[in-house]
């Protein structure tokens, strides 16, 4: 009986194993991965968001708790009321995904952080846990007019070498100094990073291309749902050189 048991338990662990390492959704730690972020560098550059906006999660309108978790396998980074606590998560599993890197673990989390900090327009869902809350492409808005550019600010920026030609050639057309050209290629470097979480996250949404922008004009923004894959491409892009919100969400 016990060898029955035993042989029972292997197979279920067996299965669940297969699954966890097949399933898209799902990067446990031992998972094979192309992502380049390492556990070191994931709070690391998590941290250097949330220290840099300390003083201004300070002043939230309740305490806001980031909960950074490495282990943890699926794909999330968050910020969700619960209690009399904002808390803002970002799981391990999320920077794992294949074609992540460490530039775009510092786009999301300031994605995240501008969900708290980004101002107008809000959620605008009737309920205490989103008030003060800001939009989806709010957020993404946030993460590179304003956030990106204060987090590196005095780095050492280096020219990126390997980012993919269109997104390269973005940056030295509109780069107006050798600083505005290494500042752009790290942010794109975060976005072709990020580009691989967009995808999987929301396939209907469709594949991103670097040389088009999105074709859709809103007539009222978008409050309470992500755009489209392409409209947040346009968006980031839009924030890193300090263009107006695109029409594909915003309505001035």
């Amino acid at each position: 009986m016990k060898k029955i048991i035993l042989l029972i338990t292997l197979i279920i662990s067996t299965h669940l194993f297969a699954q966890e390492h097949n399933n898209p959704y799902v990067y446990p730690v031992d998972r094979e991965t192309t992502s380049t972020v390492t556990k070191a560098s994931f709070y690391q550059e998590f941290f250097s968001v949330i220290n840099l906006y300390y003083p201004e999660l300070l002043n939230f309108r309740i305490q806001v708790l980031p909960i950074p978790e490495w282990e943890q396998a699926y794909l999330t980074a968050y910020t969700a009321q619960v209690g009399d606590i904002m808390k803002l998560g970002f799981w391990g599993g999320m920077a794992r995904v294949p074609g992540m890197n460490d530039e775009a673990v510092t786009l999301i989390t300031c994605h995240e952080v501008g969900h708290l900090l980004g101002g107008a327009p809000y959620i605008a869902i009737d309920h205490p846990m989103y008030e003060d809350v800001s939009s989806e492409g709010q957020a993404d808005y946030f993460a590179t007019k304003e956030c990106l550019k204060r987090v590196w600010k005095n780095s050492d920026l280096k020219e990126v070498h390997d980012l993919p030609i269109a997104l390269d050639k973005i940056c030295k057309k509109r780069s107006h100094t050798s600083y505005d050209l290494r500042l752009c290629q790290k942010v794109m470097k975060g976005i072709e990073g990020f580009r691989h979480v967009m995808e999987l996250l929301k396939k209907e949404s469709g594949m991103l291309n670097y040389n088009d922008h999105a074709h859709e004009v809103v007539t009222e923004t978008i409050y309470n749902a992500y755009p489209s894959n392409q409209c947040r491409f346009d968006t980031l892009v839009a924030g890193l050189f300090d263009e107006p919100r695109p029409k594909c969400w915003f309505v001035e």
